[in-house]
């Protein structure tokens, strides 16, 4: 069945951190939707949709509660995750069942509706008309474009109109290209909630006349009865076009066109460079018809510093909806978004979502975004985007604990937003927010006695891993790759609380660090990273002690009453490799190659190969040299190479005693046939032979 467009996998060039509260032994599977009334079982997306929180397994949603921009899922782990957007989610059919929107572009004969399956957008290719109708009214844009050039006397010396031999293609889920409405010119639209953006792309000037004084752009559009256009601040840098309804109110905003070219600039002098704003005018033809123009002198558009093709950028909103401007700084722009959590709820986490929009053809980046978001609980760290490009650049901050604590009822976010470059003021021109999204993670607290066991650590986390568990990155809430513990609650019936208990990373200093609260759900995990933050709060933890393993330092876990629950002596491991149980909870330890961090502990392998023995130390030598290597097993493998780079299972084999006539990078590691045995440590010497050195 459909998955919403804004809740897709996010990419990743975030801000993304991983903790868990993963249930990780099954619990009774409520295969019947016990909690789901009789009347909705029958709801054509009933256990469709299995994915809230990165931290939950889902039973099944409580379609039940959905809304139009909620919905809550039941968890493995008996909580509750509660998603709330400032995006419509869903739609009421005939029946008044609520209804997943796809935000994407379904193409019907020669239109193109945006939302899929409950448009708002309609754009009609054989006659390049678009209809924009997010409420009651309707806003019918094109159908009549033209561009033409015109003298100093404001004479048309050239003009080219549409209709043109063109064809739209899709290029996204929420893009269309129309290639030459007329010659040389493509028709670029993107389509958000409540917002749209198009863009005249000018491929070449071989249309351009030998002399003209200004290049115009033309179109049509039809306004509802009673609504009027209004030229803004006129002949300034903030000429925008109001669309003024009939009770006198802006419903519609034309935002500055932003011109700019194909030419790169350097990154360092961006701050010195400004955009070209083209001027709009507008011509009215009847009570609800007028011509929009975009008006572009010849001095920059025909400048030899021009490189094309040059993009022609409005973006159209709808005032008072959930699309949010960003300010330039240091102001911010404000937006809240409210949930709605039964109150005397326990909330122990929050994810949090949203895309902030660096407007293409305007010569922002996301790089200028700036943003963060406050609660209940505190706020999260002022934010930047990445990327010297336009372009959406989708947040993610996971596992937050800004709004945990006991809900009255409502939970309020305010999300704050803003850009260092591009204009002045707060607008949509350059950098805009389209979605804000959050998933609450909450529930009815009842305690147990556990046990919670040390289940895992990794003291060499370096995050970017890859493959079976792509996603999960060891990053934490502060986009950190801090080295960290999990905990694991094997009660599979009641949440454990940490309030009281110590964790140290020496057995001589037990209680060296303090949970001030927190809990674990049932059959689940935490993360506690060892950061230096000192932070315990719902399931967030961040110690105030770091954890290395090249001082051999230690894991200690004790009670409020001083016990001993548990003493680990870090044993080293390879980058980005743990430790842990073989399963969750057993006895035996073993070494996961991929960390299971939130996950169920599997895959793991006895150990590490032992590390080569080099008789010969590195250093400076007079003349050639013999060195030879050993190993602690017999039965393993040594293999080595001698241009520095990493041995591997195809290097060669060490056999003799190898020769080093000339200056040399020797690496050599132990392979293994044994099962459950991987490949250990590098042993690497430099020798350099008959170098001349001063100091």
């Amino acid at each position: 069945m459909l998955l919403n467009y804004f809740l897709k996998p996010y990419l990743r060039c975030l801000l993304f951190s991983l903790v868990l509260i993963f249930p990780t032994i099954p619990v009774a599977q409520d295969s019947n939707y016990e909690q789901i009334p009789e009347e909705f079982r029958k709801h054509p997306e009933l256990g469709e949709i299995k994915k809230a929180s990165h931290a939950n397994e889902v039973l099944y949603e409580l379609i039940h509660l959905r809304t139009e921009n909620t919905r809550t899922f039941l968890n493995t782990n008996k909580t509750k995750s509660t998603v709330s957007s400032s995006v419509p989610l869903h739609y009421q059919d005939e029946n008044g069942l609520w209804l997943s929107i796809d935000y994407s572009i379904q193409k019907s004969g020669e239109e193109y509706l945006f939302p899929s399956n409950k448009p708002f957008i309609e754009f009609n290719s054989a006659n390049n008309i678009l209809s924009f109708k997010p409420n009651e009214s309707e806003l019918r844009f094109g159908g009549d474009f033209k561009l033409f050039f015109t003298d100093v006397d404001n004479e048309i010396v050239n003009s080219f109109e549409s209709p043109n031999e063109s064809e739209t293609i899709i290029v996204d889920n929420n893009q269309t290209k129309t290639k030459n409405i007329v010659p040389e010119i493509d028709y670029n639209q993107s389509f958000y909630n409540n917002l749209f953006k198009y863009s005249y792309i000018l491929n070449s000037k071989t249309i351009f006349p030998d002399d003209f004084e200004a290049l115009f752009v033309e179109d049509l559009i039809e306004l509802p009865l009673g609504y009027e256009l209004k030229l803004e601040n006129r002949g300034t840098s903030e000429n925008r076009i109001l669309v003024i309804n009939n009770f006198g109110e802006v419903a519609f905003i034309y935002e500055l066109p932003i011109i700019s070219d194909n030419a790169e600039n350097d990154p360092k002098e961006r701050q010195n460079y400004q955009p070209y704003i083209g001027e709009y005018e507008i011509v009215q033809l009847d009570e609800t018809s007028y011509k929009i123009q975009i008006k572009l002198q010849s001095d920059w558009v025909n400048s030899e510093e021009r490189v094309f093709p040059l993009v022609i950028d409005p973006i159209v909103t709808v005032v008072n909806n959930d699309v949010v401007n960003s300010c330039f700084l240091p102001n911010y722009n404000q937006a809240n978004l409210e949930a709605i959590i039964p109150a005397g709820e326990t909330v122990f986490s929050t994810d949090i979502f949203y895309d902030f929009v660096a407007v293409q053809g305007t010569n922002a980046w996301m790089l200028d975004q700036r943003s963060y978001v406050v609660s209940q609980g505190g706020q999260t760290p002022v934010i930047s985007g990445q990327g010297n490009t336009a372009g959406t650049y989708q947040y993610e901050i996971l596992n937050s604990q800004i709004a945990n604590g006991e809900s009255n009822g409502t939970v309020e976010f305010e999300f704050y937003f803003a850009r260092d470059w591009g204009g002045s003021g707060c607008n949509n021109t350059w950098n805009f927010v389209n979605r804000r999204e959050v998933v609450i993670n909450y529930a009815t607290i009842s305690f147990g006695e556990g046990p919670v066991l040390i289940n895992e650590y990794c003291i060499s986390n370096k995050g970017n891993i890859t493959g079976q568990h792509i996603g999960q990155s060891f990053v934490d809430n502060f986009n950190r790759t801090e080295n960290w513990v999990e905990l694991y609650n094997a009660d599979p019936d009641n949440f454990y609380d940490l309030s009281g208990h110590f964790m140290s990373n020496d057995i001589d200093d037990p209680q060296m660090w303090e949970f001030q609260e927190g809990i674990i759900p049932p059959n689940s995990k935490v993360l506690v990273y060892a950061s230096r933050r000192d932070i315990s709060s719902g399931t967030v933890f961040h110690t105030n002690f770091n954890l290395r393993q090249l001082r051999s330092d230690d894991i200690v876990f004790s009670a409020p009453d001083g016990e001993l629950l548990e003493h680990l002596e870090i044993e080293k491991t390879q980058v980005n490799h743990s430790r842990g149980r073989i399963t969750d909870g057993a006895e035996e330890w073993g070494l996961f190659p991929l960390p299971t961090p939130g996950l169920p502990n599997e895959d793991a392998v006895i150990g590490y190969t032992s590390i080569p023995i080099i008789d010969l130390a590195a250093g400076h030598y007079t003349s050639a040299v013999v060195v030879s290597i050993s190993s602690e097993n017999e039965d393993e493998i040594i293999r080595y190479t001698l241009d520095g780079s990493t041995p591997t299972s195809t290097s060669p084999i060490y056999e003799n005693p190898i020769t080093i006539e000339e200056t040399t990078v020797l690496r050599t590691r132990c392979f293994s046939n044994e099962s459950g045995i991987i490949p250990g440590f590098i042993e690497t010497n430099t020798y350099l032979i008959n170098e001349e050195h001063t100091i």
